[in-house]
């Protein structure tokens, strides 16, 4: 009989942090990856670390997770990760929020009300220092909330450094083009079946993003929503560069 602590489905950045967390508290874990071990989604990620998550809400959940996880995330890479931060390239570049629009300028104005009071460094710059501090802007944005703390991963270095990292500790990782389905009993989740094989565990994390509703039975499938993000990689011919994070609302 296959018994766990706790199974985690997908092997991306997401899946894999659960599967560190789990370690820490003493707990057997199995991963089950589809596909790719290095995840699909995770790869092909910007890196940018953003406190907020673009979280409108101030008294948002998930805030409780994310401040104290962005506060830590540096010095947790060598003790969590096992690796130097020169290997995954982690860098504090700087993020500014650009208002492109009266509208946008009001948005960040009350981002920034209640932002300040969480601890995160934030800082409301207007025309003329936003431009100061980036020249290459155009010059039709009004201003910017600026996080001086917010850096960039490289996501392909990280999610690799994961992987080493849990397959150091002992971690069993599964690799199938299979959809894992969910065992059902008492209308609690006791394990995967995979094929012919059954895990068991009364913890299933599913960490597969887009296709996170693949395994469930109908009548509980959760609402999953994908969000497509745009990112623009320039050149600058040699000349200056922007030198932060630039994200627009």
């Amino acid at each position: 009989m296959h018994k766990y602590d706790a199974i985690v489905l997908g092997s991306g950045i997401a899946g894999l942090g659960a599967v560190l967390g789990f370690l820490e508290q003493g707990k057997t874990v199995l991963v089950i990856a589809k596909n790719y071990l290095q995840g699909e989604a995770s790869p092909a990620a910007a890196g940018i670390l953003d406190p907020f998550l673009e979280i409108e809400d101030p008294q948002h959940p998930l805030l409780n997770l994310t401040i104290p996880a962005f506060k830590h995330f540096e010095s947790s890479l060598k003790s969590d990760v096992g690796l130097p931060t020169s290997y995954i390239t982690y860098k504090k570049t700087g993020m500014i929020y650009l208002a492109l629009s009266h509208a946008d300028e009001s948005g960040l104005d009350r981002r920034f009300s209640w932002q300040r009071e969480t601890g995160i460094r934030c800082k409301f710059l207007n025309e003329s220092v936003l431009r100061k501090l980036e020249p290459l802007v155009s010059s039709g944005v009004l201003g910017g909330l600026f996080y001086p703390d917010a850096g960039r991963i490289s996501a392909r270095h990280f999610i690799r450094s994961l992987v080493q990292s849990v397959r150091c500790r002992g971690v069993k990782i599964i690799r199938s083009a299979a959809t894992p389905e969910l065992l059902i009993r008492s209308n609690r989740v006791q394990g995967v079946r995979l094929g012919k094989h059954r895990f068991w565990s009364d913890i299933v994390v599913n960490a597969m993003g887009s296709w996170a509703n693949e395994n469930f039975p109908k009548g509980v499938v959760p609402k999953v929503l994908p969000v497509r993000g745009q990112i623009l990689i320039v050149s600058s011919g040699g000349g200056p560069a922007c030198e932060h994070i630039l994200h627009s609302l």
